[in-house]
């Protein structure tokens, strides 16, 4: 039952009510609460490692009275008249519905406003995802139109799509995997005269797996940013830590990292792929497209309401690249995230577009709320506009590597965005039992594994900022290739197996201006490439 209280002055409204005929109406306030985040968390690795660490990111909920409270606000200051003349009556319950009792013409005119305000920032947002054939390495440019990606789609089926329905400020996560048991390392135990290992148990990560943030921006826009994880198994073998001794299973997967960011016309698409020659290569193109299911809504007269979730979103993106991380099989296990979006504050937002504003202004969480006449409305508008454009520049990033011979080893083309942190990985993930710790107790010793994580292949991260004719990029890229390992078996009682690596590689730093649509050769055989739109 809906829990409204009411004020004895409106009781007393309603006992000397005019004849007009009074109505009862009721609406959840559920679409203007911020999207939870909860699903935008991300895994950047196939492989996980008793190295690596877990983090939980918890999402503050808050009352939804308190998150509502702007739309209230607004409400009576539109309807002041009416509420004062008790032609209107508001109230709000604890989960988050509001009542309206009065006139037919006074509550109408409220659910006009309710309602245009909902459908502006609830608007269903459909994002799909598709996986498409590589054709013979060759990869496509990092942004696609609405028009190309159907024509596209209807030429070359995807190899695996999905969709979801989102809003706004909405996080999603979309995927085909496996989860495969193993065990993963041993911890021992030791007592006196006696030991024991106990085996660590772990879920292996194969398949495909996007994780991305949508956003609203004006004129039909839409702003994406998020990662794709894709991973196969090349073997996962079972080998002893040491004569008569418990057994580990030690994964070798293809694996591949890659975030992305960038601005869509409506049913447009952000376009990441990557190929790398070999027995342990792998190709792939994955696209993801957004758009609006429904039209833009009919606005409320001299009132301008935006979902500016860009402006006021807490996630992140951009991975720390470590040798691996933990991947459970709650989809609440994450791990740190780095830079937040690349814009203005929500208070330096509410600042820079209503700097003259007579009425209402403010900034309510992600949402922009002017309440002045039409002429103020517009400029806020067009300057928002004016502020996307501004900052939000995006572009295409090409990392290349050739072989001796001229032939593209690897090769990765992701969409960027200006002054937000870009990464990517491609190649093989290698567990090997590289170490043992020691624990020894009276009459009793036992050997406890350290099994690690190697990666062979190529990285890329960066953040580039956008200049008059370059981009001043803070980049590192890295090359490394794993050579045959060695195995040991090392003296001990009891006697133990050990795997000793080979590995080498190569990194290119680089810290100041990139010309753009200009290939640099960053070493013989290397290169990276900014193109802009």
């Amino acid at each position: 039952m809906l829990r409204v209280l009411l004020s004895v002055a409106s009781l007393a409204l309603l006992a000397t009510a005019q004849t007009e005929e009074r109505v009862v109406a009721v609406r959840s306030l559920q679409p203007y609460l911020q999207p939870s985040l909860q699903s935008a968390a991300a895994i950047d690795s196939a492989l996980p490692s008793n190295e690596s660490s877990v983090g939980r990111d918890a999402t503050l909920r808050g009352s939804a009275r308190a998150k509502t409270e702007w739309l209230i606000d607004l409400l009576n200051a539109r309807h002041k008249k009416n509420i004062e003349g008790g032609q209107l009556i508001l109230a709000v319950d604890e989960d988050a519905r509001v009542a309206l009792h009065g006139t037919k013409g006074a509550v109408n005119s409220c659910l006009a406003d309710i309602d245009s305000i909902a459908g502006t920032l609830a608007r269903s947002i459909e994002v799909s995802v598709y996986q498409l054939a590589a054709a013979d390495g060759k990869l496509p440019p990092a942004f696609i139109d609405g028009k190309s990606l159907q024509t596209a789609l209807a030429t070359t089926p995807p190899l695996w799509s999905a969709r979801a329905v989102t809003r706004p400020g909405g996080s999603v996560k979309l995927g085909d995997v496996r989860w495969t048991a193993y065990v993963r390392d041993h911890d021992s135990e030791v007592a006196e005269d006696s030991a024991i290992l106990d085996p660590q148990v772990d879920h292996l990560f194969r398949g495909t797996r996007v994780a991305l943030t949508v956003h609203a921006l004006p004129n039909e826009e839409l702003l994406m940013h998020g990662s794709w994880l894709t991973s196969d198994s090349i073997e996962l073998s079972e080998t002893s830590i040491g004569k008569d001794q418990a057994m580990v299973d030690l994964p070798n997967n293809r694996t591949a990292h890659i975030s992305f960011g960038g601005r869509v016309n409506n049913g447009g698409g952000l376009v990441v792929s990557a190929h790398r020659e070999g027995k342990e290569g792998m190709s792939f193109v994955y696209v993801v497209r957004a758009r609006y299911l429904s039209p833009q809504p009919q606005r409320a007269n001299n009132l301008f309401v935006f979902p500016a979730t860009a402006w006021a979103d807490s996630t992140r993106t951009g991975w720390p690249m470590r040798a691996a991380w933990f991947i459970g099989l709650d989809d609440d296990d994450s791990h740190p995230l780095l830079d937040e979006m690349p814009v203005l504050s929500p208070r330096a937002l509410g600042s820079f577009l209503t700097p003259q504003a007579e009425g209402m202004a403010l900034m309510a969480g992600s949402t922009l709320v002017i309440n002045d006449n039409a002429a103020v409305c517009a400029r806020a508008e067009a300057a928002l506009q004016q502020l996307v454009d501004a900052q939000l520049h995006q572009a295409e990033l090409r990392v290349t590597q050739t072989s001796t011979n001229g032939h593209i080893a690897t090769h990765i083309v992701q969409p960027v965005l200006a002054n937000m942190q870009a990464e990517a990985f491609i190649g093989t993930e290698r567990a090997v039992v590289g170490d043992y710790s020691v624990e020894i107790a009276t009459d009793s010793a036992s050997s406890n594994p350290n099994v690690r994580v190697i990666r062979s292949g190529v990285w890329s991260r960066l953040t580039g900022h956008a200049m008059a004719r370059s981009w001043n990029v803070e980049g590192l890229w890295r090359s490394a290739k794993q050579l045959p390992a060695r195995y040991r078996v090392q003296s001990a009682k009891p006697a133990i197996n050990m795997q000793l690596p080979d590995y080498k590689s190569a990194t290119w730093p680089w810290d100041g201006p990139m010309p753009l649509n200009s290939e640099q050769v960053l070493a013989p055989h290397f290169s990276v490439q900014v193109k802009t739109q």
